[in-house]
């Protein structure tokens, strides 16, 4: 238990730290929107939710999610990660029909609906996914993660 703390409590660090030194990619572009407040039939108001993009897809990779969706069906990009810090994080993706408001960090970009639960959030916020084709022909998604050490 004592460990897992640990790990948790390093990786909050870690990712805090990296927020303190702004990338160009974060100031030039907000990734909140305000809550709205709307008004329902019955004269009532309720709040939208808030927006928070944690990760951005490009053009690219926007446009192959969208054909992979027409064929998989699906509401939802969510975007996670699978392991932990001692074993190694890999990214993952899924086309998910449900979202939970108060666990996952939703954005609406390039027409994808794209969700990020809390836990995964803490490693990705920042990250750009791209689609991409390398020399010799191999086609797959790229991230690009700010908060992942280089080695």
């Amino acid at each position: 238990m004592n460990r897992i703390f640990l790990v948790v409590f390093i990786a909050w660090f870690l990712v805090g730290c990296s927020r303190s030194q702004p990338t160009q990619e974060r100031t030039s572009a907000p990734r909140t929107t305000s809550t709205a407040v709307t008004v329902d039939r019955e004269g009532e108001q309720s709040q939208e939710e808030e927006k928070h993009a944690v990760v951005h897809l490009t053009n690219a990779a926007a446009d192959k999610v969208h054909a992979l969706q027409e064929k998989a069906g699906g509401a939802y990009l969510r975007v996670f990660i699978n392991g932990s810090a001692t074993t190694g994080f890999t990214y993952d993706m899924k086309f998910d029909e449900k979202r939970d408001p108060k666990n996952d960090f939703y954005s609406d970009e390039n027409g994808i609906k794209t969700i990020v639960d809390r836990r995964s959030s803490l490693f990705l916020e920042g990250a750009t996914i791209d689609w991409e084709t390398t020399s010799d022909g191999r086609q797959g998604f790229r991230f690009d993660n700010p908060n992942a050490e280089k080695h």
